[in-house]
């Protein structure tokens, strides 16, 4: 009797032993490794089995991101994190005065550039932003123009009650958190955590990226990248920002006509009346005084207008068009869709090509869409990234008044400014037998350069302006599909050459909507 006592004695002690142990360990799977003797690699392996556990009401889950960041931001903080301090507000500024005074001093001084400007060092300050225009409903007929721009006044706002020193790792404050709705892999590049903000010296960089889709109920806003689908958690919170990024036309996206109401607050598009503007570059004009070009950008060049393309079934028969205008002006058509080649492996090549031999670039997008403009313009037509590429492109794509408002002055030609491809035809050879009138073409080269619009930094400002009275926490769409689809999102024009296409286009677009 005595041996089963004992027995049973000893199998409660081992129970005891192995319920303290097993304890013990996932206790220490849950502490932060901060020892200086831990590994990079040892960190990452811990950093995974975190983002595995679904965390709820924890009341260290703000020190777990701190360390997320930590661990995955090469260096210090400290040294990169600008100081600011909350003043009061003076005397009400008029609407966007600021940008104008940077404005003055670009032009008269020029020993400043903005921060967001190579070598830039005019950083914003948080005195008196509420004048600034930050949303698309602030804006009026007369505030779109170049100098009221909200991609600039983005970038060069602070909330008034924004102080750095509030925020983790510093004080007491939590970073506002974005997930990506579709994990990493639909940001290809893009660091997790707050190193972006930190890299891009962010002027409001309290801000925090993460991909855990089950960490969802701590995320401040959520970004859908290029089509929307259901959190399987749902929507924790009416307060949390969900916000649809798209960079494709509308004819090439998800349709939106089954969303309920009131589901995105935010949009981020190429276009200009989206909350957070996303184009595909930016032109910053810093001086508008017209200088004489020197430079004979049209000597050596012995051939008349080019294209590349490989999409030969565009909706708004773009390639009809240049056919049409090879009947008249000799086009030189590379890809698939013509008679020459210059494969996409030797891109700089074709460029050099394009730049020694050709006078005029056909900048063709494949819709007929408001705001729609794409690298087909800005690299090889402007050459965003080849400041030697010199050569007038001419444009099919977005209205008239979205090129005057995204380009540089006078550097392009738009269809639309003519009936038909004979009459721009006439007017290319007249460009192409006066090297004075071609040269006016390329002033917008001392005018201005392509700037970053640190996307990201602007998204993080926007986040925290939803603490003060510049934000719009409530504000969401009611009708999204009517957003992205109406009949204004359509470049038609009356003496379109494609209008009657683009029309029906439209129609049969939204005849599908209607029954999807």
């Amino acid at each position: 009797m005595s041996r089963y006592r004992c027995l049973f004695f000893l199998c409660i002690i081992l129970s005891i032993i192995f319920i303290v142990t097993i304890n013990t360990s996932f206790r220490w799977y849950q502490i932060p490794l901060t020892t200086s003797t831990t590994t990079t690699t040892n960190k990452m392996k811990m950093n995974e089995y975190n983002q595995k556990l679904v965390i709820k009401n924890d009341p260290d889950y703000d020190r777990f991101l701190i360390n997320q960041m930590t661990e995955q931001t090469t260096t210090t903080t400290t040294t990169t994190m600008i100081n600011i301090t909350n003043q009061s507000s003076g005397k009400k500024k008029r609407k966007n005065q600021l940008l104008r005074h940077y404005s003055l001093i670009l032009n008269e001084n020029f020993n400043q550039l903005p921060w967001f400007m190579p070598n830039g060092t005019l950083r914003p300050s948080n005195n008196n932003n509420n004048d600034l225009i930050l949303w698309p409903e602030e804006m009026t007929v007369n505030d779109d123009k170049s100098m009221n721009d909200r991609i600039i006044n983005q970038l060069m706002y602070i909330p008034n009650n924004y102080d750095e020193q509030q925020f983790y790792p510093k004080g007491h404050r939590s970073l506002k958190k974005i997930l990506l709705a579709f994990g990493k892999q639909s940001w290809p590049g893009l660091p997790m955590g707050r190193q972006i903000f930190i890299e891009d010296k962010c002027p409001v960089n309290a801000c925090f990226i993460m991909s855990n889709k089950a960490l969802i109920d701590k995320a401040d806003a959520v970004i859908f990248k290029d089509r929307f689908i259901w959190p399987s958690k749902g929507r924790p919170s009416i307060k949390q920002i969900w916000i649809l990024f798209l960079l494709e036309s509308p004819l090439h996206t998800q349709v939106f006509s089954s969303l309920p109401s009131n589901v995105i607050n935010w949009t981020a598009t190429y276009r200009h009346d989206s909350d957070i503007v996303a184009p595909y570059a930016k032109f910053f004009t810093f001086n508008n005084s017209k200088h004489q070009t020197t430079k004979n950008y049209a000597k050596g060049k012995t051939k008349k207008v080019a294209w590349f393309v490989s999409n030969c079934g565009a909706k708004n028969k773009r390639l009809e068009y240049a056919r049409e205008l090879s009947r008249h002006i000799d086009v030189d058509i590379y890809g698939s869709c013509g008679e020459h080649k210059c494969p996409r492996s030797k891109a700089n090549e074709c460029l050099d090509m394009l730049n020694n031999d050709y006078k005029f670039y056909l900048a063709f997008e494949n819709s007929n869409c408001r705001d729609y403009i794409t690298e087909k313009f800005y690299l090889n037509g402007l050459g965003e990234n080849r400041p030697d590429l010199n050569i007038i492109p001419i444009v099919m794509g977005a209205h008239p008044d979205d090129y005057r408002r995204s380009s540089p002055p006078n550097s392009y030609i738009h269809v639309d400014d003519f009936e038909s491809p004979k009459q721009l035809a006439k007017y290319l050879n007249q460009l192409d037998q006066n090297d004075d009138e071609y040269n006016h073409y390329f002033e917008w080269k001392q005018q201005g350069l392509f700037i970053n619009t640190y996307f990201w930094c602007r998204l993080c400002a926007l986040l925290h302006a939803n603490d003060n009275d510049n934000g719009k926490p409530t504000n969401s769409y009611e009708n999204i599909h009517h957003w992205w689809t109406s009949i204004s999102t359509f470049n038609i024009h009356d003496n379109d050459y494609n209008n009657n296409n683009t029309a029906y286009l439209y129609e049969k677009y939204n005849s599908t909507l209607a029954n999807p």
